[in-house]
């Protein structure tokens, strides 16, 4: 995981490296808590869903804690909504198996030190067009938006919009 910095005139700085390990990693999904800035990169060749906690922004990281483990999990996406975090995640679950197909959820009271909780009706969307995360959820006029990737003839092809419609440990 690299960051650059844009300066007052439009130029970049060259890329500095904020998070390395011995397998890939992408897509950090970024979010705030209680005044510190954590980070959930994709790290599915390693099987994990991995934590990490900003100690210098923006090029001192530190493991927290795996959030899950096991799975061949990608571009985990979390979401603050009523009393609960919600993490959408696209999960491989057979060998072989590809990574835009399913998305799956879980949930849990606290993002940092909680259990996170499978969704009983996962996997919650099997549709290559749009099951992968493709960013953060957002609210636009009172309904909850998951930007999604249309993967159906190439990975990452173009971007979808979803409604969430219903949000809950049931549905």
């Amino acid at each position: 995981i690299a960051v650059m910095a844009l300066d007052e005139q439009g130029r970049w700085s060259a890329p500095t490296t904020v998070l390395e390990k011995p397998y890939h990693l992408s897509n950090p999904f970024v979010f705030e808590r209680d005044g510190d800035l954590y980070m959930v990169p994709e790290s599915a060749t390693n099987r994990t869903v991995d934590l990490y906690r900003c100690e210098r922004f923006p090029d001192r990281w530190v493991h927290i804690r795996t959030l899950l483990d096991g799975l061949q999990a990608v571009d985990a996406t979390l979401f603050s909504h009523g009393a609960k975090y919600w993490m959408f995640v696209n999960v491989a679950e057979n060998p072989g198996a590809s990574t835009c197909d399913e998305l799956f959820l879980f949930h849990t009271d606290d993002p940092v030190a909680g259990d996170w909780t499978p969704h009983p009706m996962n996997p919650i969307v099997s549709d290559v067009r749009c099951a992968r995360p493709a960013g953060a959820i957002f609210v636009n006029g009172g309904t909850i938006v998951r930007p999604a990737q249309d993967c159906a003839e190439r990975y990452g092809r173009a971007v979808r919009f979803m409604r969430i419609d219903r949000l809950d440990e049931t549905g």
